[in-house]
């Protein structure tokens, strides 16, 4: 009858999240941190958000969620890929990916063709993913 005070997260690098079956580890998190709906983390494994801070090593706490909204760091499968991206809600219900790397180019999708995992609710910075 008392309430729970930690919540165990599912934690999944690049390779385990496409299968979801086997996270890598779990970590305890407070309840108070977390809020309604199912959540995991997710171990970033590039460098394309680093203009954003989020580089190759961070943990991000995602809700998982399928809508995506204009301006909220989400990450996506794009072709079986995990990835961290800004999504921009077009007027005509397409959505802009974009990346915090110059050198990727933003991927217009159809919301069909859009296989969003949840929203980065937080980012945990690993002490050496600073350097490269």
């Amino acid at each position: 009858g008392r309430p729970a005070f930690f919540r165990n997260v599912r934690i999944y690098d690049r390779y385990s999240l496409v299968d979801r079956s086997c996270p890598t580890e779990w970590r305890m998190v407070p309840c108070g941190e977390l809020g309604d709906g199912e959540y995991l983390f997710y171990r970033a494994s590039d460098h394309s958000m680093n203009s954003m801070r989020i580089r190759k090593g961070d943990t991000l706490l995602i809700r998982l969620e399928k809508t995506p909204h204009s301006h909220e760091l989400a990450l996506f499968l794009i072709e079986g890929t995990p990835c961290v991206r800004l999504p921009m809600i077009q007027p005509d219900g397409r959505v802009l990916l974009i990346s915090g790397d110059l050198n990727i180019p933003p991927k217009l999708v159809t919301r069909d063709r859009l296989d969003m995992v949840g929203v980065v609710v937080r980012v945990e910075f690993e002490p050496t993913s600073d350097v490269r």
